[in-house]
């Protein structure tokens, strides 16, 4: 539970690389016991916004305060380096001294910082003990695992207990089954700990997992911000619907006469009628896009609905085996309509069942 006091505050933010705009204008608070992650595709701009938030990239304008000191602003020309302003990092590669045993890799911030001998030691062992390393302090990097050195790197971010930890893709380097036991080991020792943490991430389920709040970033730009429930559930925008999670997309046209206070309306994609609700200004025109995440599609003639659900019956393409369940591709007047299944579906024509407020028009 966070205590909703800011301790780092990024407004404004403008950064481009040449002509390219990287960042315009972005705004993110992190409050004291707050998990945040930086969420979006390749080159939206979320390590740039890392970097520039811990010092290591100079933004063109823009303000950063940590706590209640200014660290960065264009306008009285405040920018203290990295070094000055305490942060903890993680980076993508652990960036670990491949020469250096564990306890030295931890240690050297602290040996950087004119800690005593003894009491480096002391803190060394204690942050291994802590995150399960305490047997493994002699050793070299090279003989660790990849788990085991993502905890030696995130063990050297947290040694000089620093406000705020920045992860750059923190689980990017594991294989897919250790990643999942990380986000649940991760978002334990975060709350555990009581750490406050910005984090990069293009994961989807890492973000939604871990974080509190996600930043989705588009192009530079923070398209939206909320809880992960509400992201996901609640897009404000076509693209912050099709981003996160596995969706059926496809074009509709939008029936005036059919609107009702409730924002929901009759939309057509081909011969087929469908009930949706409208959002943002999608009502203003009549050629729209609908979304329907695939999870909200079901295949079952013999469910009974009613009137805040659409039938459809649709040609089956193919079923596909998954492992944990079948996934059958319909047509569409000629787009892919996918479901998931517990069973193989024959070839032929099937009954797909939309709810209304699973259909969203953009």
């Amino acid at each position: 539970m966070t205590d909703q006091t800011p301790i780092l505050t990024i407004e404004s933010i403008e950064k481009s690389f040449g002509a390219t705009s990287v960042l315009q204008g972005v705004s993110v608070t992190l409050h004291k016991g707050e998990v945040v992650a930086l969420l979006g595709a390749s080159g939206s701009g979320k390590t740039t916004l890392l970097r520039v938030a811990g010092g290591l990239e100079r933004p063109d304008r823009g303000r950063i305060t940590i706590g209640s000191s200014v660290v960065f602003d264009t306008s009285s020309g405040i920018d203290i380096p990295a070094e000055g302003r305490n942060l903890g990092f993680v980076f993508q590669s652990y960036a670990l001294w491949p020469h250096m045993t564990v306890n030295a890799n931890v240690g050297y911030g602290l040996r950087l910082r004119g800690t005593s001998p003894t009491e480096r030691e002391t803190r060394v062992l204690a942050v291994l003990e802590r995150l399960g390393l305490g047997a493994l302090g002699d050793r070299y990097p090279h003989q660790l695992s990849g788990g085991q050195q993502q905890r030696v790197a995130l063990a050297r971010a947290l040694v000089y207990e620093p406000p705020i930890v920045l992860l750059d893709e923190p689980l990017s380097n594991l294989d897919a089954n250790l990643r999942e036991e990380a986000r649940a080991w991760l978002r334990e020792l975060i709350v555990t700990l009581r750490l406050s943490a910005l984090f990069v991430t293009h994961d989807q389920v890492e973000a939604l997992s871990i974080a509190d709040r996600v930043v989705l970033l588009n192009r530079g730009i923070a398209e939206q911000v909320g809880p992960p429930a509400s992201l996901y559930g609640d897009p404000k925008t076509l693209f912050a619907a099709t981003f996160l999670g596995s969706n059926n997309v496809f074009p509709v046209t939008i029936d005036p006469s059919s609107k009702q206070a409730d924002r929901t309306a009759m939309v057509g994609c081909g011969p087929h009628r469908i009930l949706g609700t409208i959002r943002s200004n999608a009502g203003e025109a009549p050629s729209s896009t609908a979304v329907i995440r695939v999870e909200r599609v079901t295949v079952d003639p013999t469910l009974n609905v009613d009137k805040n659900s659409t039938s459809l019956s649709l040609p089956l393409r193919a079923s596909l085996y998954t492992g944990e369940r079948w996934e059958h591709v319909f047509d569409l007047n000629g787009h892919s309509f996918r479901a998931w299944g517990r069973k193989r579906l024959d070839r032929g024509t099937h009954t797909v069942h939309l709810p209304v407020e699973g259909v969203w028009v953009f």
